[in-house]
């Protein structure tokens, strides 16, 4: 089925291309599947240039929304046709779909919905013309649909082209990209078969061009045949002739590059002292001196030759000791204690050490000058109080190699009440330290905090209460 995808945030945007009739609907509930499975985020359906539908549609579109909460996501459908509407009213599953009259609506509304009880901080009627931010959104302001900008520090927020908070969404921009022709996608793969045939076929050609050639020798010499025995007993008879072995035998001396004869080389050679080559005369003995040779040829005297002592073994190279496997000072979960308490005590650079290094956006002094500056927002509002920071409860902890997650109930505390809710962090080993990757709120959840007993009460408590008798 055709169709495209378009990101907008955390809400992902199928556009179907195609009616959906009879025939296309199994594929209809294929691509959804599909499409839930790979991405985990928000969907909105967009039905703009679908003009037809089978009876049978509100199925599929009511699996869909029942596989979203599974995920806790949100799930609905835009520019729906009138006959869509019809059939999902005719299918009971118009109650049960969120159904926008544009795609705007369903992204401004479905966002709303993804924050819960957290109202979304926008910057209404953006014009940086960055459509493909990951900050852009819409927004809901006075019974309409604007664009507007969910970037977390509204103060950087030029609303112009040369904006800070330009952050592409690479992850769109490579799904965009074009694919071009595979060299393997039509290519046939090749069996055993035709291996053995084109071996065969090789074996073929070879023994008919060795015939060829041997019928072209047959046709110059016609009677004669080709007999190797033939060659080489005529070889043989050439190397057994007599005139081919020197009458005088000659040695070349390489140091003066000149010829000798024979006879000088033999006079050269000292004599034995017993005619019998095996006598025991011709073999001394090593504690015997030997005796001179017959000759009169001086043996001329070898140099003394000086012993060199052997050379002391090298020392040892000493092993370094074995180190010792360091573990990481703080645990997970306790790392995330110390993140979350140290806006309490304004430390931080506990926080930005806390991060790891894919983490960290900014430098160490502008991430603490923005938080800083919150700090000092909050003061401002609430009279010169700030709110505070609590880990209710760690829910869970797991460490699988270098990775760790870790679930946590966290309150925070402001004049205007207490919020509650869940919170998931990702943490990574990084130099032997853990180091939060990356952090999602969940749900609101409970106080699991209880409140203390045998309080203290002040005199202030009881300020226009009568006194009891």
């Amino acid at each position: 089925m055709e169709h495209t995808t378009k990101r907008r945030g955390n809400i992902l945007i199928l556009s179907l291309l195609e009616d959906l009739t009879f025939h296309k609907n199994d594929e209809l509930g294929s691509l959804l599947h599909r499409t839930l499975r790979d991405n985990n985020v928000d969907l909105i359906v967009d039905m703009t240039q679908v003009q037809h539908v089978d009876s049978t549609l509100s199925g599929h579109f009511v699996a869909a929304r029942r596989e979203c909460e599974l995920k806790r996501r949100q799930f609905g459908l835009a520019n729906v046709p009138d006959i869509a509407l019809k059939v999902l009213h005719t299918g009971g599953a118009d109650h049960q779909i969120h159904v926008y009259g544009s795609t705007e609506e369903a992204i401004a509304d479905i966002s709303d919905r993804s924050h819960g009880t957290q109202k979304r901080r926008l910057v209404m009627d953006i014009k940086c013309g960055h459509d493909d931010c990951v900050y852009f959104t819409y927004g809901k302001g006075g019974g309409m649909i604007h664009t507007a900008c969910e970037y977390p520090y509204q103060d950087d927020i030029t609303n112009g082209p040369t904006c800070k908070c330009y952050k592409p969404d690479w992850q769109q921009i490579q799904e965009n990209l074009p694919i071009g022709p595979s060299p393997f996608r039509n290519a046939k793969k090749k069996s055993l078969y035709e291996v053995r045939d084109k071996v065969a076929q090789q074996e073929t050609q070879k023994k008919s061009r060795e015939s060829q050639a041997v019928a072209e020798v047959d046709a110059v010499n016609p009677g004669e045949t080709y007999q190797p025995e033939e060659e080489f007993e005529a070889v043989a008879a050439r190397l057994e002739d007599p005139n081919l072995v020197p009458k005088i035998a000659k040695a070349v001396d390489r140091r003066s590059n000149r010829e000798t004869n024979s006879s000088e080389v033999e006079a050269m050679t000292p004599s034995l002292l017993s005619d019998d080559p095996f006598a025991v005369d011709n073999f001394p003995s090593s504690t015997e001196p030997r005796p001179e040779p017959k000759a009169d040829i001086p043996t001329p005297e070898e140099p003394p030759v000086a012993v060199v002592p052997p050379a002391p073994p090298k020392a040892p190279v000493p092993e370094p000791p074995p180190q010792p496997k360091r573990e990481p000072a703080d645990t997970p979960d306790q790392v995330v204690r110390k993140f979350v308490q140290a806006w309490n005590e304004g430390d931080f650079q506990k926080e930005y050490q806390s991060l790891s290094a894919r983490n960290r956006a900014f430098s160490e002094s502008d991430y603490v000058a923005r938080r800083q500056s919150l700090r000092a927002d909050q003061k401002k509002k609430f009279g010169g109080k700030t709110s505070v920071q609590e880990v209710a409860r760690v829910d869970s902890c797991a460490i699988e190699g270098i990775h760790a997650t870790v679930e946590i109930t966290r309150v925070d505390r402001t004049p205007a009440g207490a919020n509650c809710y869940g919170q998931h962090y990702h943490l990574v080993l990084e130099e032997g330290f853990w180091k939060i990757q990356r952090s999602e709120d969940g749900e609101p959840r409970k106080n699991p905090i209880k409140p203390q007993k045998g309080r203290v009460m002040k005199a202030s408590d009881f300020l226009g209460r009568t006194k009891p008798s």
